[in-house]
């Protein structure tokens, strides 16, 4: 079991595959991101060709079922989310664990302790399934001392398996604690805070042998990186432009 204090703010295909070429990734760019949050079933991993679950149950549209973050928090009222954060006066915690659904959640941990105001408004906080990224490289050109090269992480709904032995999933709780440190001023550092939260698991659930929060992701083609953004992407910075701040060091 894991359980970790917040501060911290695979190749998409139709068919199955196991993951493969995974890279450990410490940093992302805070922006542009994309998640995957589909309601139909995925491709099963293990499944060989012409398999009953070899391929997806609903294929992905036109840019592979990508959307912006703020899909994330349409149901919730964020309003009161953050009236609910303002009115916790003592020092508190509680505690959510991942559900590893279709649509992943993390699922408030029923305890005495829990503020009224946070089972009734945050139960439960919506996971992305799959997270679409931009991550830094470092290049030899004179002219541009780094590229942005796109990745894809996934939440593992299956279970693991090791020489044909499916293994128990590994479970995932997270831990909140009042008073934050910075109050939250308005209603988009509340989703920028639930965002943060939401893509906690990502850092934290593959990290055993890694010595903090590491992502663990496939590179993603272009093709199909600027199909899932939309062509809103640019992977060569441009010099007179700030670069967008990291996840998890710089928020």
């Amino acid at each position: 079991m894991k359980c970790f204090v917040l501060g911290l703010m695979m190749a998409l295909v139709a068919c199955s595959s196991a993951p493969k070429n995974e890279f450990p990734i410490r940093d992302i760019l805070s922006s542009p991101i994309r998640v995957r949050r589909p309601v139909s079933e995925p491709a099963n991993p293990w499944a060989g060709p012409g398999g009953e679950d070899y391929q997806s149950k609903v294929l992905p549209n036109e840019r592979y079922d990508c959307e912006e973050p703020a899909v994330l928090f349409q149901q919730l009222d964020v309003s009161k989310v953050r009236a609910c954060f303002d009115s916790i006066t003592v020092p508190l915690e509680w505690k959510y664990r991942l559900i590893r659904t279709v649509q992943p959640v993390l699922m408030l941990v029923e305890a005495e302790s829990n503020p009224s105001c946070v089972k009734e408004v945050l139960s439960e906080i919506p996971v992305p399934r799959e997270l679409f990224f931009l991550s830094r490289v470092e290049t030899q050109t004179e002219s541009l001392n780094e590229t942005r090269e796109c990745w894809n992480a996934r939440i593992p709904l299956e279970a693991d398996k090791v020489l044909d032995v499916t293994l128990p999933k590994a479970s995932f709780e997270m831990t909140i604690r009042f008073p934050l440190k910075e109050p939250i001023a308005n209603d988009t550092e509340m989703r920028r805070m639930l965002l943060g939260w939401s893509l906690t698991p990502f850092f934290w659930i593959r990290s055993e042998d890694q010595s903090g929060p590491t992502l663990f992701a496939q590179r993603v083609t272009r093709d199909v990186c600027h199909k899932c953004f939309d062509d809103k992407l640019v992977l060569e910075p441009h010099p007179e432009v700030a670069p967008p701040k990291t996840w998890p060091t710089q928020h």
